[in-house]
């Protein structure tokens, strides 16, 4: 899930990731939801899980794996935040 999210918030390296909109590059929302189904595929169907010796996850760690993502979205967007600020004064200077 992290690497989804970090996906979507660095289209931009200093605009908000809600400044963008989620379906403004539909290869991304695309290509992410394709390997998402694949993985869940992997994980929850008993066929894959014999040929890929997986087991299925938990719902309950899905919940983790959602609170980090949205630490990860936090995290990029101090970064922009501070990015942008940075850029200001730089043009600001001149």
């Amino acid at each position: 899930m992290s690497e989804y999210v970090y996906l979507f918030c660095n289209r931009s390296l200093l605009y908000p990731v809600w400044h963008l909109g989620l379906f403004s590059n539909p290869w991304a929302v695309g290509g992410a939801g394709v390997m998402l189904l694949l993985q869940l595929l992997v994980v929850y169907t008993p066929i894959m899980q014999r040929l890929f010796q997986t087991r299925p996850v938990p719902w309950v760690s899905w919940l983790d794996a959602g609170a980090i993502a949205v630490a990860i979205i936090g995290i990029v967007e101090i970064d922009k935040w501070i990015r942008r600020r940075k850029a200001f004064r730089q043009t600001a200077h001149e």
